[in-house]
């Protein structure tokens, strides 16, 4: 059986699984030689925007909260659309409904990949988009990436998302339950 497509076939195969043996091996090697802080330093770029501002505080700033089973913080995105957004440490990223990113005329930022999130239904997969302001209190962050999923009905409870790590680790902070606060601070 040797013929011509025969031939090609078996040289075609050889062609397709020798570029995999070679690509795996080189990226094997490169591998090897990754510094894994530049690694992630790169996806931190990725989750905190690379050109997202830096917030700046001289003093304390106090963020009056709502308990509604979870601790909320009134936010103000893009200088017009007011919600309440679930105040989550355990957030890399903040985080919208698509609902919210539809009325905020948000797109997905073709440039950022998709995120597997982990929620309490499993693990779902997030568009980002970058949003023009944040505004918490008297304190806004400018160009941020947030993560867009689908939350479910909350039964007009306008909670809207989760305020993630992204947001919060510009500060040292924490949350005051007696009296229902979030206190940010600069970070020394």
């Amino acid at each position: 059986m040797n013929t011509p497509l025969v031939r090609w076939a078996f040289l075609f195969t050889v062609l397709v699984l020798g570029q995999h043996f070679v690509f795996k091996h080189l990226a094997w090697d490169f591998l090897q030689d990754v510094d894994k802080s530049q690694v992630h330093a790169a996806l931190s770029t990725i989750v905190q925007g690379n050109d997202a501002t830096l917030p700046s505080i001289d003093d304390e700033e106090s963020i009056p909260l709502e308990w509604n089973g979870v601790w909320l913080a009134s936010v103000e995105l893009n200088h017009l659309h007011e919600t309440n957004l679930i105040i989550d440490s355990g957030a890399t990223i903040t985080t919208i409904s698509t609902q919210l990113a539809d009325r905020l005329g948000l797109f997905p930022d073709p440039y950022l990949p998709k995120l597997s999130v982990k929620t309490a239904n499993g693990q779902v997969e997030a568009w980002v988009a970058k949003i023009d302001s944040i505004r918490v209190g008297e304190i806004e962050r400018t160009n941020l990436p947030v993560a867009v999923l689908d939350f479910g009905d909350h039964s007009g409870q306008n909670m809207n998302g989760l305020l993630g790590l992204n947001f919060l680790d510009g500060f040292q902070w924490h949350l005051d339950q007696t009296q229902r606060r979030l206190i940010l601070r600069p970070k020394s």
